[in-house]
């Protein structure tokens, strides 16, 4: 008995060994980006995406091979529509899924979450059917009127809505835990799916013909979304997020006319469109292609082929240019929120210069497979559009993942809109006749950039009456707007905050809006207003150091609201950085977005992403220390602009007397 827990011990303290090595080798992006590591971050990141694409681009080269081998010139051109309709839809579908994701974070793991997964399996799974029987329905109607279409064609068209239903289904099942986290699987599973498309086709030629190819293509799906469909149930288990049970309901319940199974139809839409955008190399050869398909039929139009088969062999690596803002998409998550808006605007300006490289090496890709199959002098307009086409693309992707991850639906379907109208008129006009349609694909994705930084600029206000405003920037820009004359005031607040803010609120109703920044409120109202001793016998005792920032029109008011001047918060940031030196000479203070201290950067990185987690709980009134340090967190207009972190123990004493002189100096604006 005792030797078996000896070993039992021994086990487990291997176990954990082996854990805290790789936990050592995890690389957070908060301390990534504090620590000035985002390259090798960015690199990591990037390698398995990288690993993944190249590994679907031969799969895409594999299938067209066997494609161009079993189809004739017009019927391979109808395949490839059938493929990147398929892949139009599935993005439209992944973007819907978005506000479906948003929703289950609200939520949190539960039986909530289940349910409202189900729901959404149910929904998908008639999509499902429909994408499923749409080929069968048109297979029948050709087999009736005999129009000639090859039989293998049919049975591929049929093999592709398979796979389009099986892939919306698995991909909603996906989403009920990538709204938590990723889903790891090992790289080997990806072999799987290619090896069974290539033997079937390879063994069942000699029996069947190239009737083996549709049958491969059903075989690899099967064993592709089954090892899929494993990992992604490991996945719900392992991060403890509630399965949602399989059983589906065949008729959904009625819901409420705005919302699709407890999410707003206008998210979802929305959110729709704005994915597709994803899959711009596949809207682009379907419209490039389908208004002159029908022509095709009749005769070989080797041009049209020498396009569909350039813009074909492109679409995979373009949409890597596309789609490659993915790999970052839970570290979007991770910055959300006012505390992290600095770490939040400097991801921004580095995933802009990874854009320039992935869409560098996606172009070359791009032009190292199209001229393996199609001539130089044929493919090189599309190649020149390409060029800046993927550019803008990798930029876009960028761009328009912050605004997925922060829910701004409205601003990427506009921009997805804008781009996509230009793109499919210029196609459909004029086809052939002039060298427009190229500059429209080159510019295309541009135009979603330009239009993104224009609806960037354009100011937006959410404001409730009796609801306190969700951060400091809404509230300047409600202050600026109101009309007449003004009154603004300042508390300290010595209490549970977001208690006093809502009743403040609700005291305020229309006549006025109010903010919590950390420990400080701020509000405003239509002077003369009510005094300053009422306000503070409305907080109820939590209500200190009250003061009148000024009164006047709303427009002059705002920049005293807004901010310190910078000279100002230098100065303050100095004379904290004297005092924690004073107090705890062992510490150290992390400036964020300036250079890391050396003893930060000494201190093992799940260290690191700790004593960050503190500074956002410190911000949040959360004081429960995980680092090892004592965290106090400087976030004078709510972002965290300094962190001051000392080891401990500490003198109580000390450490309330620092963490009074950092709220003192977080409470004096506009002066």
């Amino acid at each position: 008995m005792g030797a078996g827990r000896e070993s039992g011990a021994a086990a487990l303290s291997a176990w954990l060994a082996v854990r805290a090595k790789s936990a050592d080798r995890i690389l957070a992006v908060e301390e990534a980006l504090l620590s000035h590591r985002f390259a090798a971050y960015a690199a990591r990141r990037l390698s398995g995406f990288a690993l993944t694409r190249a590994w679907g681009t031969a799969i895409h080269l594999v299938e067209l091979t066997l494609l161009a081998g079993i189809f004739s010139a017009r019927a391979l051109v109808a395949s490839l529509v059938f493929q990147n309709a398929a892949l139009v839809v599935e993005a439209a579908h992944w973007g819907a899924t978005e506000a479906l994701r948003r929703r289950l974070r609200e939520l949190g793991p539960g039986a909530p979450a289940a349910l409202l997964v189900r729901r959404w399996l149910t929904a998908t799974t008639w999509l499902a059917l429909a994408c499923a029987f749409v080929p069968i329905a048109h297979g029948a109607w050709l087999a009736r009127s005999r129009t000639g279409e090859p039989a293998v064609l049919v049975a591929y068209g049929m093999a592709v809505g398979l796979r389009l239903a099986v892939d919306l289904l698995l991909r909603t099942y996906y989403s009920g835990v990538y709204a938590h986290g990723r889903v790891y699987r090992p790289l080997a599973t990806f072999l799987a799916s290619p090896l069974v498309l290539l033997g079937v086709t390879w063994l069942g030629f000699g029996l069947v013909g190239p009737w083996s190819f549709p049958l491969g293509v059903v075989l690899a799906l099967l064993v592709a979304r089954g090892v899929s469909f494993v990992f992604i149930r490991r996945a719900y288990r392992v991060s403890r997020v509630l399965a949602p049970p399989l059983g589906l309901e065949l008729a959904p319940r009625a819901r409420r006319a705005h919302e699709a199974h407890g999410v707003p139809w206008r998210d979802v839409g929305l959110a729709a469109v704005a994915s597709t955008t994803s899959r711009i190399g596949s809207v682009v050869l379907l419209a490039a292609v389908v208004p002159s398909l029908s022509a095709a039929m009749a005769s070989e139009d080797e041009e049209l082929q020498q396009l569909a088969l350039s813009l074909h062999l492109a679409a995979p690596l373009f949409a890597v240019a596309s789609q490659w803002g993915s790999v970052f998409y839970h570290d979007w998550k991770r910055v959300e929120g006012e505390a992290s808006a600095w770490l939040a605007r400097a991801l921004a300006r580095r995933l802009l210069a990874v854009a320039s490289l992935v869409a560098v090496v996606a172009w070359c890709g791009i032009a190292l497979l199209v001229t393996r199959f199609v001539s130089w002098s044929a493919a090189e307009p599309t190649l020149l559009a390409l060029a800046p086409a993927t550019l803008g693309a990798a930029v876009w992707a960028a761009l328009q993942l912050r605004g997925f991850a922060h829910g701004a639906f409205v601003d990427q379907a506009a921009s997805a809109i804008a781009m996509m109208l230009v793109v499919w008129l210029a196609l459909g006009a004029n086809l052939f006749g002039d060298e427009g349609w190229y500059v429209a694909v080159a510019a295309g994705p541009w135009l979603a950039v330009v239009a993104h930084a224009v609806l960037g600029r354009v100011p937006r206000l959410r404001v409730r009456a009796g609801v306190p405003l969700e951060s400091l920037p809404v509230f300047v820009r409600a202050l600026a707007r109101r009309p007449g004359e003004i009154v603004l005031r300042e508390a300290r607040l010595a209490g549970n905050g977001g208690a006093v803010a809502a009743r403040i609120a609700r005291e305020l109703g229309e006549a006025g809006a109010c903010v919590r920044v950390r420990r400080s409120l701020l509000w405003f109202e239509q002077a003369p207003g009510r005094g300053l001793a009422t306000w503070l016998a409305r907080g109820g005792g939590l209500l200190a150091e009250a003061r009148e920032l000024g009164r006047g029109e709303g427009q002059d008011l705002a920049a005293r609201a807004a901010t310190r001047a910078p000279e100002q918060v230098e100065v303050a940031l100095a004379r904290l950085r004297a005092a924690h030196a004073r107090a705890f000479p062992g510490g150290f203070v992390l400036a964020v977005g300036g250079r890391a201290p050396a003893a930060f950067l000494s201190l093992p990185p799940p260290v690191r992403q700790a004593v960050w987690r503190d500074a956002v709980r410190d911000v949040e009134g959360r004081r429960r220390p995980r680092s090892g340090f004592g965290v106090v967190a400087w976030a004078p207009e709510g972002a965290i602009r300094a962190i001051f972190a000392a080891p401990k123990p500490l003198r109580s004493d000390e450490a309330r007397a620092f963490r009074a002189a950092v709220e003192a100096a977080s409470f004096q604006r506009g002066s």
